[in-house]
């Protein structure tokens, strides 16, 4: 390296050393919440449990495919139109041996009449129709669940 450069850089160095900000950031003060419930915790709302079970041949390996056609499809136009009502929901699904078969669900945590809609919605939609008419789905289900119910699905 050339001696100039040397000089240069250490010039540099004690230039850029001299501008930086030398004051003390203090911590940020710890959050600590005052209970663990949610906001969305109101006595007006329940959880419901909207359930499409799936014709499967348990000799063989499940189809997940169906889940995405009903949750892009079917699901995701009426949670967009009804999300304003929802305060919480989720997918789920399972394939098991036994009476449980092969099962994709919306669960959700609204009020009653939101519930209702969306039931209403998705039972007289053409797609659902055309899944039990087709024989790719044997029932499609609606309750409200409560939440041991909900812990046990796992």
């Amino acid at each position: 390296m050339h001696p100039g450069y040397r000089i240069c850089l250490l010039i540099m160095s004690l230039a850029l050393a001299a501008c930086t900000s030398t004051s003390q950031v203090q911590p940020a003060v710890a959050f600590v919440p005052e209970s663990a419930a949610l906001d969305a915790e109101k006595p007006d709302l329940a959880w419901w449990q909207l359930r499409f079970r799936f014709v499967w041949d348990q000799e063989e390996a499940p189809d997940f495919s169906a889940h995405l056609l009903i949750a892009e499809q079917l699901l995701l136009p009426v949670i967009v139109e009804q999300q304003a009502g929802l305060a919480l929901w989720r997918f789920h699904r399972r394939a098991g041996p036994g009476d449980s078969g092969n099962q994709f669900s919306l669960i959700f945590y609204s009020d009653a009449a939101t519930a209702e809609r969306i039931d209403q919605q998705i039972t007289s939609a053409p797609l659902t129709q055309w899944l039990l008419q087709n024989k790719l789905i044997d029932k499609v289900r609606f309750a409200q669940r409560s939440p041991e119910e909900l812990g046990r699905l796992g």
